[in-house]
């Protein structure tokens, strides 16, 4: 039996990784992420935007998706399922695809979130990443890639976008954020299917619906080109990542976004900030000691 993932309960970062480890159910073997269609490659150079469908199998995003399912039940924050190796199987077999469909090297960046929107809820409201700095469309210099663990329809708050060709504030006006309805592209997509766009395109999270079956389960990385580290600003990640290096970022991510996610409790803000803090003077001191 699955021990207790009751916050009050795991007292030291192996016990929580020990406790989350058991979330998954072992099914089926890692996944490969599937050739990226060459199409798909034109897509995000026009529109600013690429499907890769089946990029996890349906047994693995079951498997990511009851994880994410505990987890709410236990009242922890969606973005704690970055603990499983899973979700980083998953994010450098992504890693990967976009690196051969571009022809150039991309790396996780130090930003990742994850949602579970109820019936009711919707997603983050309209914005960019990567702030106002222009991309090149040909190899953005910073991608989103997000995926879907649940089947995301209409009603189940799926992505929405604006084409980089129907956006009138592109590339000139990247702080706005409105666009006209007839420049709005809805985005469903299956369980297990990424979705990958230019951190320049305009986009959000639909409302999931009253009537929509079940919550929007979802999770996102981004990346960079590996090239262009100074133009994006993202510090890369890791080619792996220890337990306590996963918290230090989980804690990060809910001090980056913690205005967009106000079901955070606030103890959990409270660690983030803590935790966050403790890394940056952990990090002066060992500066400072190299300098001696």
């Amino acid at each position: 039996m699955m021990r207790s993932l009751a916050p009050e309960l795991l007292r030291s970062p192996r016990e929580l990784a020990a406790a989350f480890t058991e979330l998954m159910d072992g099914t089926g073997a890692d996944d490969a992420c599937p050739a990226a269609d060459t199409q798909e490659l034109t897509w995000l150079r026009t529109e600013g935007y690429a499907v890769i469908a089946g990029a996890l199998t349906s047994a693995r995003a079951r498997s990511l998706c009851r994880a994410m399912e505990t987890l709410h039940a236990a009242r922890w924050p969606p973005v704690f399922v970055f603990m499983l190796d899973d979700v980083w199987r998953h994010a450098r077999e992504i890693e990967r695809t976009v690196s051969l469909l571009l022809g150039h090297t991309y790396e996780l960046l130090e930003d990742a979130w994850a949602w579970s929107i109820a019936p009711g809820e919707r997603g983050w409201k309209p914005h960019r990443g990567g702030g106002s700095v222009l991309l090149d469309r040909e190899a953005p210099e910073l991608l989103t890639a997000w995926t879907a663990l649940s089947d995301v329809t209409a009603e189940r708050a799926c992505m929405h976008v604006v084409p980089l060709d129907e956006d009138p504030h592109y590339p000139n006006a990247l702080d706005s954020t409105d666009a006209p309805l007839a420049s709005v592209r809805a985005v469903p997509v299956t369980a297990g299917t990424t979705v990958v766009w230019n951190a320049n395109v305009l986009h959000w999270g639909g409302a999931c619906s009253p009537r929509a079956e079940g919550r929007r389960i979802s999770l996102s990385v981004s990346l960079g080109r590996m090239d262009a580290r100074g133009k994006h600003g993202v510090a890369p990640l890791p080619p792996t990542l220890t337990v306590e290096e996963r918290l230090d970022l989980i804690a990060a991510q809910v001090v980056t976004y913690q205005t967009e996610a106000p079901e955070l409790q606030p103890a959990v803000r409270d660690w983030a900030r803590a935790t966050q803090q403790l890394r940056i003077v952990a990090a002066q001191h060992f500066a400072a000691r190299k300098e001696r």
